[in-house]
């Protein structure tokens, strides 16, 4: 999954998680960078779900200003 944050958000993210099916987290930040349900989207509750149900899980992100989303939510993870 892609959890996207500012400054910057690119096109060819955005048609690659398309295109290969991952689902970018729908958070307030994707939201105001133009993130909407056109787009492969997942509630942060759905992707908190998913990193309980598989510790593993992957996740992709756009800026270190995304530390803060994973550091509250996924605190229960080695991330």
């Amino acid at each position: 999954m892609i959890l996207v944050d500012k400054p910057y958000l690119s096109k060819f993210l955005k048609e690659t998680s398309r295109k290969h099916d991952l689902p970018i987290i729908h958070t307030p930040a994707a939201r105001e960078m133009g993130i909407n349900e056109h787009d492969n989207i997942i509630t942060e509750e759905e992707a908190v779900a998913q990193f309980h149900k598989a510790k593993n899980q992957r996740i992709y992100t756009t800026s270190e200003n995304a530390i803060g989303w994973i550091a509250e939510n996924l605190s229960f993870t080695t991330l």
